[in-house]
């Protein structure tokens, strides 16, 4: 038995489960199979379905926050403002988060609520959430809310998205009650740069064939998921933003690629990523192999990540590749602006938060000339 489909005398039954407790929604998707499908095919409909079922809670959410939107609620202020800024490209990501602040406010005026109830709202989430957990249950695996307490990012991603809500509508000099109430502080994150022999392992242990065409039965000949990972680890460049890569952007007598402005948060210019050699070559492969537009991270994520067990034994984040990338340029140059630079980083803290892997040396260099160790022959 495969997760997601069981064989049956009468031949394959596959499901998908989409759920979401917060959003009141759950759906299940079955087909059956003849016998002798594959299971690569079977895999290929359940990808296929997952993502139907994910647009359909989508639309679900924006359905809940227009619903009952009474002129002068929170709720209708909500639609309007999603309604501006369609063109985000984190928009998914701001409906959710606008969704839970509708939860909360969504059949009052706007102008009653104070800064008091949302930061009592952000202190609850912070003891007790709820927070999603993804979970088998009858072999079915689904998210479902337990009472854990959210991480202090996912609270400011909330108090930043209802902040944008009311410079959005009234201006940025206007009453803005969420700018009286602090971000949580977020502690230091552990590294998580890999150096690039470790990187260069986990890619020479990723699969050179690609998976099968629903259909077509025989797996192709090449990985997209392996050249999209390798372009990652040799630019710096994150997953939607290798998504939004056309064959114009990339210059190749000159060995560099542009890439577009970033509407995200504050906004970012474009700018022009310079290409060494494994660059190149992987950008090159990017180009012969027409990998340009949308595509699911998770497929890369997932071959990463098995790439990374087969490798050094354990797995790492897909986002990870970014790091390494910025910590070593902050390593070879150690200018940190240059390195924000070619990041797209608008803030230099940003940057001193990836890359402080690269200071690690350093900084253990200073501790051991104050405090030598005396035992050490000199």
């Amino acid at each position: 038995m495969s997760a997601g489909f069981i064989r049956t005398a009468r031949g394959c039954r596959a499901w998908v489960r989409v759920s979401s407790k917060r959003d009141e929604f759950s759906e299940l998707t079955t087909r059956r199979f003849p016998a002798a499908t594959r299971a690569g095919a079977i895999q290929a409909w359940r990808v296929e379905a997952r993502r139907r079922l994910h647009a359909r809670l989508d639309q679900h959410r924006q359905q809940r926050i227009v619903e009952h939107g009474e002129a002068g609620t929170f709720r209708a202020d909500a639609t309007t403002y999603l309604e501006a800024v369609q063109a985000m490209t984190s928009y998914k990501d701001r409906v959710r988060d606008v969704g839970v602040w509708v939860v909360a406010f969504g059949d009052r005026p706007r102008a009653s609520i104070a800064a008091h109830e949302i930061r009592t709202l952000r202190d609850r989430w912070l003891i007790d959430g709820p927070r999603r957990h993804w979970q088998r249950i009858n072999g079915v695996g689904q998210w479902i809310d337990v009472a854990a307490p959210l991480a202090p990012s996912t609270v400011n991603h909330r108090l930043r998205a209802l902040s944008n809500l009311y410079t959005v509508l009234d201006g940025r000099r206007a009453v803005n009650p969420v700018q009286d109430v602090p971000e949580v502080e977020e502690s230091a994150e552990i590294p998580r740069a890999l150096d690039y022999p470790t990187i260069r392992a986990i890619l020479a242990a990723m699969s050179d064939q690609g998976r099968a065409v629903k259909g077509k039965g025989n797996r192709l000949a090449f990985s997209l998921a392996k050249v999209r990972a390798r372009v990652l680890a040799w630019t710096g460049l994150t997953p939607k933003e290798l998504a939004s890569i056309k064959a114009t952007d990339l210059y190749w007598d000159d060995k560099f690629l542009i890439v577009p402005a970033r509407r995200k948060g504050r906004g970012a210019p474009g700018r022009i990523v310079p290409l060494g050699p494994e660059g190149l070559a992987a950008c090159q492969d990017f180009h012969r192999l027409n990998a340009y537009g949308r595509f699911g991270s998770g497929s890369v994520r997932r071959a990463w990540q098995r790439a990374c067990r087969k490798a050094i034994g354990r797995s790492t984040r897909l986002y990870d590749l970014r790091h390494s990338f910025i910590t070593a340029v902050v390593h070879a140059t150690k200018d940190v602006r240059l390195a924000g630079r070619l990041a797209g980083h608008t803030d230099d803290r940003t940057t001193s938060r990836y890359a402080t892997a690269a200071l690690l040396g350093t900084l253990r260099a200073g501790v051991d000339a104050a405090f030598p160790d005396k035992e050490k022959p000199q």
